[in-house]
C-alpha cells in the first residue's frame, strides 16, 4: 500500500512541476514563476526522500500511511490550484497586452491638423482629452495633465439635447458589442455656452476576453463650418422650391440646368421640357435683338439686370413678367 501511495505522490508532484512550467511559458513570467517551481521541486524531492526513508526505516504502518497521504493531499491541492488559476493568468496576460496597445494608440499624429484625440474608459466612465480639444471647447480652468491627456468630467453635460439621443445610440452599440467602432456628429457646448459641431470617431482598443469593452480611443474634428454651410444650402433649397417666384438656372454656356416649381407653374413647362434647353424657348418675339444685346451687356458689366419682358408659355400664350437676372462667379471670377 505504501508503495502505491508513494508512486501516486511522485506522479502528482511531477504534474505540479509540469503544470507550473506550462504556466510559465503561457504567461511569460519566467523569472517569478521559475523561483516558485524550483522551490516546489526541492520541496517535493525532499519530502519524497523523507517519506521514502521513513518507509524503509521500519516505522509503524499507520505512521507511514499518514505521512504519505498527507504529502499526496498537499501535492494534489497544489496541482488543483495551478490548474484552476491558469486560465485567469492567461486572461490577465491578454488583457495586459491589449492595454499596452491602447496606450500606444493614444498619441495620434493628428493634433497639428486641428483634430483632437481622446480616450473613454467604459468601466470608470472617465473621459480624457487632448489639449487640442481643450482649446476647441475654449476651456480655461483644466485639471492637471496626465499621460498626455486632460480629464474632462463634464463631457456628458456638454452634449446638446438635440445630439443626446444619437450620441447614446452610438455609444450603446459599442457597449452592447454590436460594433467596436464609434462615430457620431454631435453638437457640443463650449465654455461660454455657445455650441459647436464635432465629428467624433473612436474604436475599442482594450476589452475583456468576453468582448466587453474597457477602453475606447478616438478623434474629434470641428465641423461647425461645414454644418453651417449645409444649413445654408438647405435654406437655399427650401427657398428655391417654396418661393412663388419662378427661378431658372443656367450654366456658363446659357443652357438651363435647373428650374423651380414656380417656374413650371408660370410657364407651363415641366423640368424635363426645359433642362438642357436654351432660355430662348420662352422668347415671345416682342423684344428685338438690340434689346437682348443691351441686356447681356449690362449683365456682363454689372453682374445683374432687371426689367419687364414679354415671354411665351408652353401653350403659346404671351405673358408679361418682371425679370431679374444675376450672374454668379466662381473663386476665379469666372
Amino acid at each position: 500500500m505504501e508503495v502505491i501511495i508513494l508512486i501516486l505522490l511522485i506522479f502528482v508532484q511531477l504534474l505540479v512541476v509540469l503544470s507550473s512550467f506550462r504556466l510559465i511559458f503561457s504567461t511569460n513570467k519566467s523569472k517569478e514563476w521559475l523561483l516558485i517551481v524550483t522551490a516546489l521541486l526541492f520541496l517535493g524531492v525532499g519530502f519524497t526522500i523523507t517519506v521514502y526513508i521513513t518507509f524503509t526505516s521500519g516505522i509503524t504502518y499507520s505512521d507511514n500511511i499518514t505521512n504519505l497521504l498527507s504529502g499526496l493531499c498537499i501535492s494534489t491541492l497544489l496541482l488543483t490550484g495551478i490548474v484552476a488559476t491558469s486560465p485567469s493568468f492567461r486572461k490577465i496576460q491578454i488583457s495586459n497586452k491589449d492595454f499596452e496597445l491602447s496606450r500606444d494608440y493614444s498619441p495620434l499624429p493628428v493634433e497639428d491638423g486641428g483634430i483632437a484625440t481622446w480616450e473613454y474608459n467604459f468601466q470608470t466612465q472617465a473621459n480624457q482629452v487632448s489639449e487640442q480639444l481643450i482649446n476647441i471647447l475654449e476651456i480655461i480652468n483644466v485639471s492637471k495633465k496626465e499621460n498626455g491627456f486632460y480629464p474632462l468630467d463634464d463631457w456628458a453635460e456638454r452634449i446638446h439635447p438635440n445630439s443626446l439621443v444619437k450620441t447614446m445610440e452610438a455609444l450603446n452599440s459599442v457597449i452592447e458589442k454590436k460594433t467596436n467602432k464609434y462615430s457620431v456628429e454631435q453638437q457640443i457646448y463650449r465654455e461660454d455656452g455657445s455650441s459647436i459641431w464635432l465629428h467624433s470617431r473612436g474604436k475599442v482598443v482594450n476589452k475583456y476576453a468576453n468582448g466587453v469593452p474597457i477602453l475606447m480611443a478616438g478623434t474629434s474634428e470641428d465641423i461647425t463650418d461645414r454644418k453651417n454651410a449645409e444649413d445654408k444650402l438647405r435654406l437655399s433649397a427650401k427657398v428655391f422650391s417654396d418661393t412663388n417666384e419662378g427661378i431658372l438656372i443656367t450654366d456658363v454656356s446659357g443652357i438651363i440646368v435647373s428650374v423651380n416649381p414656380a417656374f413650371c407653374k408660370i410657364t407651363g413647362y415641366s423640368q424635363d421640357d426645359v433642362i438642357g434647353q436654351n432660355p430662348h424657348i420662352l422668347s415671345s418675339g416682342k423684344q428685338n435683338s438690340a434689346f437682348y444685346v443691351d441686356m447681356w451687356q449690362t449683365i456682363s458689366n454689372e453682374g445683374h439686370w432687371q426689367g419687364e419682358v414679354w415671354n411665351r408659355r408652353k401653350d403659346g400664350k404671351l405673358y408679361a413678367e418682371l425679370l431679374s437676372i444675376s450672374s454668379i462667379l466662381d473663386e476665379e471670377g469666372e
